[in-house]
């Protein structure tokens, strides 16, 4: 068309002047030390506040580097066992583990993990008596059952507290009640003195109830794809469902009662249709949270307070999607990847207003075929409108290309919706991510490994 050019690379694309002008060049941070030289890296970043801001690359030896881009320096990670480093130890580190970060925590998931609960607790005798009337008033040693003689599944089990003069709800004992932590998401923790520790999650453990009526979440003795804060809520994606936290208590699993619910209690919901419905990613979007599948997307929303009675999830669209990256949210869009024969199909996602029905847009169908399949990586600045894209090359070679959307919208006016690609000339591009405007890059320079800045410049009117 007209409005079309047949081939952009390295250039910005401008809707001030309706020219181009050369992108901005990448600026070397520091030369990164102390990894593999072949294969893929996680990266990470985290942007703390305006004075701390951190990228944390993960090879595929488990070998993890945290560094500050703010001073441009190597933090200090302290050394971690090998038991930790096997967890985040993955052939394709870049697909296969995901981060969330809450405050000075990052949860870190290994995708390709079975979780599994740990050994289990010491056994005991319990009494068993039909109501709680028949407990005896000043109480008695050991755990007693209350069985309420109608079924299974309102037993609870109490123990006497001499100290308050009650009876206090308990577990029974002898059960599974807490999580092997060797196969549970890691937390890499931000320390006082500056330096940085990984380690396993101390998780809650199960306190009431037995595994009938508080049995173990449904993740367990499957792989948790990936981690997510929602709603004041650690959130987990494993098969079809979807998991939270306690409220405000990010690493606590299970109820606080046997028999009621409360609102504070995790959620375990299911993503359902009349297809197997695998879910890989979660992403806060709007007031709601989008969830993609193999050949559906999901929102997961409520009215008011999440809680385990308020939550609903609904099928959003039918696409079937390549979910090698995680989707991205760019202001009131949000960007996931398809496929299509040796081609990549992106969408873009969004709410429309006035039918108030979600709808998804084949952004690439006029450059059909311009951005090849296999998309490993996505990710976006949204003051600047550019959502980068990284392709894995088919015949296994290293590739130092990104695929690069410009959008513009000018009210509800698509003004701009341009592809180009940058060649960054390196050996070999091992991850990105973008921090306040800067995209950060870690690339293979000839056998070096290097840290990299690009500032995404705003387009000027003089450009």
């Amino acid at each position: 068309l007209t409005s079309q050019l047949q081939e952009v690379n390295n250039c910005l694309l401008s809707v001030v002047t309706g020219g181009f002008e050369k992108r901005p060049c990448s600026q070397r941070v520091l030369t990164v030390t102390g990894l593999a030289s072949s294969g893929e890296y996680a990266v990470h970043t985290i942007d703390r506040d305006p004075t701390e801001q951190y990228v944390v690359i993960i090879d595929n030896a488990g070998v993890l580097k945290v560094y500050d881009v703010i001073n441009d320096v190597a933090k200090t990670v302290n050394s971690y066992s090998s038991a930790l480093q096997t967890y985040i130890t993955t052939t394709n580190p870049r697909t296969d583990l995901a981060f969330v970060t809450i405050a000075d925590y990052t949860i870190i998931v290994n995708r390709t993990k079975t979780t599994a609960l740990g050994s289990a607790a010491a056994s005991g005798s319990v009494t068993y008596v039909d109501t709680f009337g028949d407990l005896a008033a000043s109480g008695a040693s050991g755990v007693f059952g209350v069985t309420n003689l109608e079924s299974e599944f309102d037993d609870y089990f109490v123990i006497y507290n001499a100290t308050t003069g009650a009876w206090e709800e308990t577990v029974k004992p002898g059960l599974q009640n807490s999580f092997d932590a060797t196969t549970m998401p890691h937390q890499l923790v931000r320390q006082a003195d500056g330096t940085w520790t990984l380690s396993a999650t101390t998780w809650a453990e199960r306190g009431v109830g037995d595994s009938i009526t508080v049995p173990a979440p449904k993740f367990i003795g499957k792989a948790i794809k990936d981690a997510f804060f929602f709603r004041n809520r650690l959130g987990m994606l494993a098969d079809e469902n979807v998991f939270f936290s306690q409220s405000g208590d990010f690493f606590n699993l299970w109820p606080d009662k046997a028999t009621s619910v409360l609102d504070t209690d995790p959620i375990d919901l299911a993503a359902s249709t009349t297809k197997v419905t695998l879910l890989r990613w979660a992403v806060p979007f709007r007031k709601s949270l989008f969830l993609s599948a193999d050949r559906a997307q999901f929102e997961m929303s409520t009215a008011g307070t999440l809680t385990p009675s308020s939550a609903t999830i609904d099928l959003a669209t039918n696409y079937s999607t390549s979910n090698l990256a995680k989707p991205v949210a760019l202001g009131d869009e949000l960007y996931f990847a398809g496929k299509s024969g040796d081609n990549s199909v992106v969408y873009e996602y969004f709410v429309e207003d006035e039918t108030l029905t979600n709808v998804a847009v084949d952004i690439t169908k006029h450059a059909e075929g311009y951005v090849p399949s296999n998309i490993t990586q996505m990710t976006g600045d949204p003051t600047t409108g550019r959502l980068f894209c990284y392709t894995d090359v088919a015949d296994g070679t290293d590739n130092d290309q990104l695929y690069v959307y410009t959008v513009f919208f000018d009210g509800d006016t698509k003004a701009q919706s341009a592809w180009t690609t940058w060649d960054l000339n390196c050996t070999a591009l091992k991850g990105m991510g973008v921090i306040e405007g800067n995209l950060y890059l870690v690339a293979d320079r000839n056998g070096t490994i290097v840290l990299e800045r690009l500032p995404l410049m705003p387009e000027t009117a003089d450009a």
